[in-house]
């Protein structure tokens, strides 16, 4: 590798990591203002889980930062006229930045790592999602669910996971002699964390040992029953997987048990998503290289320029890859894969192109 290459390839890396450590800061800052009221319980562990949710910036935030470090570091150079200097040395061009295409592989298998072995256990921890002991998981039972703790039990046809609203909920109460004394029969229930429920078209009975003592019918009704359903535990009650908490060897694992059509679909869309994401690192960055090389030399305006149309090609560039997400997760395809595999392959295959079409 030649000098040059190096000082490009290091220039690379530390306007990448500048970037990336500005996105980081402001997100912080953001998610601090979202939970001020967490620091009211304990400063420290609201600052730990702010730096967690952190993390759910990276998966799209280091390819961010990637395309807009090779703006700033390519823009500077280009400005400075080492660019001109390298081309008057009889240096191939393209040639010299191989190495920070070899970057970008490597910090893409690095994020697939990350994402995969990091992010995913500071999500469970953040949530609340560890996994439960085996006394606590909940059972199937025919088409329903049921949970039981200490002192409430828990039945439901169905679970909403993202809002995690129970439908058609029976919830029993036992006494100290494990004797139901009271029942609440309602549409939906809503769980709002830290044992705290709302129940929607509720009918409230208690009972005492002649019988049916008090009988009550709400709309809503808020109650405090002190039953804590991790993100895990719901998921194991309702048998849907939640792909978001999940790393890749769960997806696959999960869209082979599935049974229901519309599960298997979610959970391979997640899967190949999973798989095909860090790619974007290397498309952001063969994206943006011809883009940091335009411009005049002395031109102050060059890098503004440069950056505008790099944040245009970077917002199609996302904008695309949503709509390819949301074709996977749409039965009008054979396979999640083709929408995913074949969006990413092809916005490769021009990244590459406009990449041959840099000038010596």
């Amino acid at each position: 590798m030649s000098i040059i290459s190096r000082y490009l390839a290091r220039e690379f890396l530390i306007a990448m990591f500048g970037v990336l450590s500005g996105l980081i800061l402001v997100w912080v800052a953001a998610d601090t203002l979202l939970h001020i009221e967490d620091f009211q319980s304990g400063a420290w562990t609201a600052l730990r889980n702010a730096l967690l949710r952190s993390l759910e910036l990276l998966p799209l935030g280091v390819p961010t930062a990637c395309g807009i470090g090779v703006i700033f570091s390519l823009s500077r150079a280009t400005r400075h006229l080492e660019i001109t200097a390298l081309r008057c040395g009889g240096i191939r061009l393209r040639k010299a930045l191989v190495p920070i295409l070899i970057l970008s592989v490597l910090i893409a298998v690095g994020q697939a790592f990350f994402q995969d072995r990091v992010l995913i256990p500071a999500k469970l921890q953040v949530a609340g999602a560890e996994e439960p002991e085996e006394e606590e998981r909940p059972r199937m039972v025919g088409d329903r669910w049921w949970y039981v703790s200490d002192e409430w039990m828990f039945s439901a046809s169905d679970f909403d996971a993202r809002d995690r609203r129970l439908v058609d909920v029976t919830v029993f109460r036992f006494d100290a002699e494990h004797a139901v004394d009271r029942r609440l029969d309602a549409e939906g229930a809503l769980y709002l964390g830290e044992g705290q429920w709302r129940f929607f078209n509720v009918l409230d009975q208690s009972f005492s040992d002649d019988g049916l003592r008090d009988l009550r019918r709400f709309e809503k009704l808020a109650l405090n029953l002190g039953v804590d359903l991790t993100s895990a535990v719901l998921r194991d009650a309702t048998g849907r997987a939640m792909p978001e908490f999940m790393t890749v060897n769960g997806l696959a694992e999960a869209a082979a048990e599935a049974s229901r059509p519309d599960e298997i679909r979610t959970l391979e869309s997640s899967y190949h998503a999973r798989l095909a994401l860090p790619l974007s690192v290397v498309i952001l960055v063969l994206l943006m290289l011809p883009e940091g090389l335009l411009g005049n030399d002395r031109d102050d305006a060059s890098l503004p320029k440069a950056l505008l149309r790099a944040l245009a090609l970077m917002t199609a560039f996302w904008a695309i890859w949503t709509l390819a997400r949301l074709a996977s997760q749409r039965p009008i395809g054979p396979t999640p894969a083709l929408p995913i595999w074949g969006t990413m392959l092809a916005l490769l295959a021009y990244a590459s192109w406009r990449f041959r079409l840099i000038k010596e």
